[in-house]
């Protein structure tokens, strides 16, 4: 009976933690939160996306392609401050569960943030390391959505890798 009362983050939070503990809440709330998300989504932050995202993966549930448009037209416009590889990586995976490919400039937007986080240095001042596994869940999601990188994401992606090939497990 809250449900228009709640923030952006107490949306995405209260998605979070019903996911985190296995609970799906059922179809009303799910249709409340798509309709707000299409509604309002244009002003989340890059948590109560990924949040979002996250959680309705977990749930085992599409948001909705009308809800994955906004999700992925506010992705494109997040600062690069806003973003890390890991950020962009879990978004891409939920995306590809969900079997759905972002609008060209969404990837085009993807692709420059991957190259310029490939690029980066680990020991860079403030840099996040890229785990392996980041990177494997990364190659997997376009893998999965059919998706070809340019060669300027595949130079950064080989240097990356050949960089860290130690890290690498099976």
């Amino acid at each position: 009976s809250k449900f228009s009362s709640f923030t952006p983050q107490g949306l995405s939070n209260t998605a979070w933690g019903f996911a985190s503990v296995g609970y799906n809440p059922g179809p009303e709330f799910l249709s409340a939160l798509r309709d707000n998300i299409v509604r309002e989504g244009h002003t989340y932050i890059v948590t109560e996306c990924a949040n979002l995202l996250w959680s309705f993966q977990a749930f085992k549930e599409h948001p909705g392609d009308e809800c994955l448009d906004v999700v992925c037209r506010r992705i494109a416009e997040f600062s690069e401050e806003d973003l890390s590889v890991h950020t962009i990586t879990n978004m891409m995976y939920c995306l590809a569960q969900f079997e759905y490919l972002p609008h060209r400039d969404v990837m085009d937007r993807i692709e420059e943030l991957g190259v310029i986080f490939l690029r980066r240095s680990d020991d860079d001042g403030g840099a996040v390391p890229v785990a392996p596994h980041m990177i494997s869940n990364l190659l997997w999601s376009l893998s999965n959505l059919r998706y070809k990188p340019d060669e300027a994401f595949f130079a950064a992606f080989d240097a990356k890798c050949t960089s860290m090939v130690d890290e690498f497990t099976d």
